[in-house]
Formats: structure tokens, C-alpha cells, sequence
């Protein structure tokens, strides 16, 4: 049982994450909502850097920030909610990491280095995920069908496609720092 409490834990952690959802749809889950203004300020710093206007706001119905953001080719204007801000990325990032970590024979210093690492660039990831978001729904306007194609589909996979293979890139820093550090042994001495 203990070989399989992370496994299971990962499993709960994404139906919990899910009944949250459908519970308490648009960000009404105000413990998630603490980062999404962050996000949305550094999805909107992000956009402005590639050349949009942006203008960050606060819903009325809802309370959640929007961003109104604009360039040559028109507008789009979405309200973000915990789950398009990667908390649930983070979560998921969160029991694969341990799960890998756990089994990984480095320092608990390295350990929680590259933990803080990956959680930080698991944020990050998502926070392009929001601008390109933004960008399609300024080429093709907000109710478009590649809007909804990325958001619902291909947008996720950002983040999916670094979980899976940040394991890869601890695994060959390892290997590559292990060569490193070996001891080179000494020349043998001519008689």
C-alpha cells in the first residue's frame, strides 16, 4: 500500500480538483483565486512586451480580474479564474514531482531545488498560456472556435507537455553533475 500512496494521491488530488470545479464554477473558490490577479498581471506585462494594449479590471458580476487587452487586428476581453491561472497545473505538478523526487537518490537541498524550480516555471508556463489565449482571441475574436480549441484542448498541454518532461531534464542534470563531481583517478607515476 505505501508503494501506491502517491499514485493514489495523485488520483484524489484530480477529482477533488475537478469536484471543486463543478462545485464552485468561475472562480468561486476564493482560496484558488488568491494567485489569478498575479497572473493576470504578468500574463498582461507579458502582452504588453509583444506590442498589445492592455487593461487589467475586476468583473462586477463575478469579481474576477479581466483583462481587456488589444492590438492591429482587434480586441478580446476574458475574465481568468483559478483554473486558467495553473492552479490546477501546479497541483498536478505538485504530485508528480514528489512522486518523483521521492524515488530520486540526490540531497533533499537538490530535491527542493528543483521542486522550487519546476513549480516556478509550471507558473510561468501558464502565465503564456493566458497571452496566447489573448493573442487568438484578438486574431480571431473571443467566441471563436480556435479560442475554445486552445483554451479547452491544446492550451493545457503547455503545462503537461513541461511536467512530463521536466523528470527528463532533473534526470540528465543529475547524470551530467554526478560525471562532474566523480573523482578523476590520479595517473600512475612512472618508475
Amino acid at each position: 500500500l505505501t508503494g501506491f500512496a502517491l499514485p493514489a494521491l495523485f488520483v484524489a488530488l484530480v477529482g477533488v480538483i475537478y469536484a471543486i470545479d463543478n462545485v464552485f464554477p468561475y472562480g468561486e473558490f476564493t482560496p484558488f483565486q488568491l494567485l489569478v490577479p498575479t497572473t493576470a498581471t504578468l500574463a498582461a506585462g507579458l502582452l504588453g512586451l509583444i506590442g498589445y494594449s492592455t487593461v487589467s479590471g475586476i468583473d462586477t458580476l463575478t469579481g474576477m480580474p479581466t483583462l481587456d487587452v488589444s492590438g492591429t487586428l482587434g480586441s478580446a476581453k476574458f475574465a481568468i479564474a483559478w483554473p486558467c491561472a495553473g492552479i490546477e497545473s501546479l497541483l498536478i505538478f505538485t504530485a508528480v514531482a514528489l512522486m518523483f523526487l521521492k524515488r530520486l537518490n540526490i540531497s533533499w537541498k537538490a530535491k527542493i531545488s528543483y521542486f522550487v524550480v519546476g513549480a516556478v516555471v509550471t507558473y510561468f508556463i501558464n502565465v503564456m498560456r493566458i497571452a496566447t489565449i489573448f493573442t487568438i482571441g484578438v486574431q480571431f475574436g473571443v467566441n471563436s472556435n480556435e479560442v475554445d480549441m486552445f483554451h479547452f484542448y491544446y492550451g493545457p498541454l503547455y503545462a503537461m507537455a513541461w511536467i512530463v518532461t521536466y523528470p527528463i531534464i532533473i534526470l540528465a542534470s543529475t547524470s551530467t553533475w554526478q560525471r562532474i563531481r566523480k573523482p578523476q583517478p590520479k595517473p600512475l607515476n612512472p618508475v
